[in-house]
């Protein structure tokens, strides 16, 4: 091959254009190999310690952990050939997709127990049997996209790093929030597989919808299998859709759950940080509460302590009132009682020195008439025998003696009759004046026994 015109020749995957230097496809080539190189990497660390974790137990493991040995051991031989270059190529080309088919052969074989274990039916609704279903389709895509030229490699190796990323992401969940949080490349496979065509697809509802209109028989279920098909694949990209949305939400679900249950490092940790701002809140809560009632109670009694007072002050004012008027009644009652005495003393005094006045006026007017009389007797017994003396000495001649005997028969007694008066008038006066002198005795009496009930009613 000559050289062109200019005298030299142009670098492999470099051609001359006015913009510069062109890099071609070869150029890209390298650099995508550079690229799967390192993912290779990754992928050989990834299936060494899948397959370890396989051999670890293969003891006791019986078909099952062959099965899983095997497939671990075959992914890491083929993610191998990618690493070694020159020949490892040729591996990769040749033995590695055939142990990747080994791999799929042996996720299919698991997929298999699973169905003969809890039956079709069951099965079909079993996120075991799908991620069996999902690792199974990595292995054929792993086999089958090393054939496909340039652009197979490329998915091939999109492929292998959409696995290491997954199974990253899913060991550091399972890491930070539990095993439930935790996933891995095959579980993520199944769920795309259960969401686009199994029962958690829009084909199953396409199915369901045939089989119950056509009487769930043998044509219905052909007719409801074939609408389901149809129906995924028309609506496959609703269908990633959906079931990428869901397993977004499932993931979140379960980490939450996670963090409720405090399962994983860093939800153990939000756990306790959660439980210990609850505790917080909660004594927070308790401390108001119990201030509330502190203060509420302290409120009441103060109210009752305030009611107690007033009752108390409101007794007593009515015991001082009801004793005053009691003592003022029987102020007033003894003075009313003594005075009604004083006034009875003193009627009864009045009527005593009445009454021994008019005793005495009678006995002096008794005792004047009986000295009056005694005088007249007295008078007309001198005069009578002045008379008769007269006339004894007229009859013996002496008119003049017997003149002179009557002259002071009769002086004599006038001179008692006047006597007899005026002790008689003496008598009644001083009875008048004793009796006056009693009355207004009693009446003072009366007075000051009044005006000394009238003090002490007022002193009380």
């Amino acid at each position: 091959m000559g050289e062109p015109e200019g005298g030299h020749a142009e670098p492999e995957g470099e051609h001359e254009h006015e913009g510069g230097p062109r890099q071609d496809a070869a150029y890209w080539a390298g650099r995508a190999g550079q690229v799967n190189d390192l993912v290779g990497a990754g992928a050989m660390f990834k299936h060494t310690r899948e397959a370890y974790n396989a051999v670890s137990p293969f003891v006791g493991g019986g078909l099952s952990g062959m099965s899983n040995a095997f497939a671990n051991g075959s992914e890491f031989v083929s993610e191998g050939g990618s690493v070694l270059g020159g020949a490892g190529k040729y591996l990769a080309k040749g033995v590695g997709p055939a142990l990747s088919a080994a791999t799929a052969v042996s996720h299919g074989y698991d997929l298999g127990q699973t169905i003969n274990r809890e039956g079709f039916g069951a099965a079909y609704h079993d996120q075991e049997a799908y991620n069996q279903a999902g690792e199974t389709a990595l292995g054929v895509a792993h086999t089958v996209l090393p054939f496909l030229g340039p652009y197979g490699e490329a998915a091939n190796l999109a492929l292998t790093g959409g696995e290491l990323l997954a199974d990253g992401a899913g060991a550091a969940a399972g890491w930070g929030f539990g095993k439930d949080a935790g996933f891995s490349a095959g579980s993520v496979a199944g769920g795309l597989v259960r969401g686009t065509f199994g029962d958690q697809s829009m084909g199953e509802q396409a199915r369901q919808g045939v089989t119950g209109l056509l009487g769930n028989g043998t044509a219905a279920n052909i007719a409801g299998g074939a609408a389901s098909v149809m129906t995924n694949m028309a609506m496959l990209p609703a269908n990633l859709g959906t079931t990428i949305g869901r397993g977004i939400v499932s993931e979140g679900g379960a980490i939450i759950h996670g963090i409720a249950n405090g399962d994983g490092v860093v939800g153990g940790a939000l756990n306790s940080a959660g439980h210990s701002i609850a505790d917080g809140t909660r004594a927070a809560g308790r401390g108001l509460a119990n201030g509330a009632t502190a203060l509420g109670d302290g409120l009441v009694n103060g109210a009752g302590l305030v009611s107690n007072g007033l009752q108390s002050g409101a007794s007593m004012l009515g015991g001082g009132l009801s004793t005053g008027a009691g003592m003022l009644g029987n102020g007033m009652s003894a003075g009313a009682g003594m005075a009604s005495r004083g006034l009875s003393a003193g009627a009864g005094m009045l009527g005593s020195g009445l009454s021994s006045g008019a005793s005495m006026v009678g006995s002096g007017l008794s005792n004047g008439a009986s000295m009056l009389g005694s005088g007249l007797s007295t008078g007309a017994g001198a005069v009578s025998r002045g008379l008769s003396a007269g006339a004894s000495m007229l009859g013996g001649g002496a008119l003049s003696t017997g003149a002179a005997a009557l002259g002071n028969g009769l002086t004599s007694g006038a001179s008692m009759v006047g006597s007899g008066l005026s002790s008689g008038a003496s008598m009644v006066g001083s009875g008048l004046s004793s009796g006056a002198s009693m009355v207004g005795q009693g009446l003072s009496n009366g007075a000051s026994a009044v005006q000394s009930g009238i003090g002490k009613v007022l002193s009380w």
